[in-house]
């Protein structure tokens, strides 16, 4: 079962951009190493992110849910 990012991430802060990017992506799947310090999330549709992209997003979700 997939949901979109938007939805699963609703608290994440990116700018608009990749906002727009991330409306038509799911997320596919979600999951953690066993001492819990790594998380691994797998994505599927829209744009291919890569370089800078890649690097924000994964700056807000790290923001966003680590603070």
């Amino acid at each position: 079962m997939t949901k979109r990012f938007l939805n699963v991430f609703d608290n994440i802060d990116i700018d608009e951009d990749l906002r727009e990017l991330m409306r038509e992506t799911d997320v596919v799947k979600i999951s953690t190493n066993p001492i819990k310090n790594t998380l691994h999330v797998i994505i599927s549709g829209g744009e291919e992110l890569k370089g800078e992209r890649l690097f924000r997003l994964q700056s807000a979700l790290k923001k966003g849910l680590f603070g």
